[in-house]
């Protein structure tokens, strides 16, 4: 084989390969960027949220574009502007709703197109396909869990620096301290001071309670418990046969007196009778008539001994007292 039929064989094996490849690409669905047609669609999101040219773009979870170019929105600081290359026999209904979704692990964002059609109903209006349209959307629900999981991290950090801090105060309530310390004033007290507290009232309180046992237990002081009792009981025997005499010596009083106020009584209704002696003796005026002479008398010849004792003593007349 000559150098000229090699050179064609090489170059039609070569030409077969790049159709062979280029077939491959096709089925796969690859199309070149030069041969693909379509439509813009402008995307405004506050961030690019890792998006990149060729990231995907889906409706319903089907692939209908890329993303053509990233720019910045004017004035700088208000986000980005995407746009977004789409299939020209797609058709966006008005009412989607447009997220960027972050994969969990590793690759590019993804654009997705959803439906917000809660009736059901067939859309009735579509995104124009002049390459005005403009569309705005939102983080998806992935990047919403990512910036949960970021504030929920510095939350963590917040409260593990003031864990940090309970953790200090939490060592210093169990720190060891001198308890005579604590107790004289010079140093503040804490939940070991306390602990020892109680531990000390638990020992003084476990004597006291051994003095009780050690005196309650003592045979000598039941022994004398017993006498004691035996002692008050008898002195009770003896009290209550006291107690039996003193009544029956009262009983036999009382009816002594009464039988005393009964003669009295007899005494006394025979004085107020009229008709009887003492009756008459009380109630006749002339006994008190004769009494008071009598009385009288007496005065006078008490009066005339007395003139009589002092004359004989006067004139010297030995009396003898």
């Amino acid at each position: 084989m000559n150098d000229r039929l090699r050179n064609t064989v090489v170059g039609f094996t070569t030409l077969l390969g790049l159709v062979a490849l280029v077939g491959l690409l096709l089925a796969f669905g690859y199309v070149p960027r030069m041969l693909q047609g379509g439509y813009y669609v402008t995307l405004n999101l506050p961030d690019a949220s890792s998006l990149n040219q060729g990231s995907r773009v889906q409706l319903s979870g089907i692939d209908i574009g890329e993303v053509d170019r990233i720019e910045f929105s004017q004035p700088l600081g208000t986000g980005v502007t995407v746009k977004l290359r789409i299939r020209e026999e797609v058709k966006i209904p008005v009412s989607t709703v447009v997220r960027v979704d972050k994969p969990l692990i590793g690759g590019s964002p993804t654009i997705r197109f959803v439906v917000d059609n809660p009736e059901g109903l067939p859309p009735s209006a579509f995104l124009a396909t002049d390459n005005n349209a403009v569309v705005t959307g939102s983080p998806g629900v992935l990047a919403n869990i990512f910036d949960q999981v970021d504030r929920l991290a510095n939350s963590f950090d917040a409260l593990s620096g003031e864990w940090q801090a309970v953790g200090q105060k939490v060592n210093g309530l169990l720190e060891p301290q001198d308890l005579e310390a604590v107790e004289d004033g010079q140093v503040p007290g804490n939940l070991t001071t306390a602990v020892a507290r109680i531990d000390r009232r638990i020992a003084e309180f476990k004597a006291v309670l051994e003095g009780v046992d050690s005196f309650v237990n003592n045979p000598q002081l039941r022994e004398d418990l017993t006498t004691t009792a035996a002692n008050v009981r008898q002195t009770s025997e003896t009290l209550g046969t006291s107690l039996g005499n003193l009544e029956t010596r009262y009983v036999t009083l009382a009816d002594e007196v009464a039988a005393a106020v009964g003669q009295m009584n007899t005494l006394l209704a025979a004085a107020n009778d009229p008709e009887g002696t003492v009756g008459k003796l009380i109630q006749d005026p002339s006994l008190f008539q004769n009494l008071d002479d009598t009385a009288q008398r007496i005065g006078q010849v008490a009066d005339e001994l007395k003139l009589l004792i002092e004359k004989w003593k006067a004139e010297g007349v030995p009396v003898n007292l």
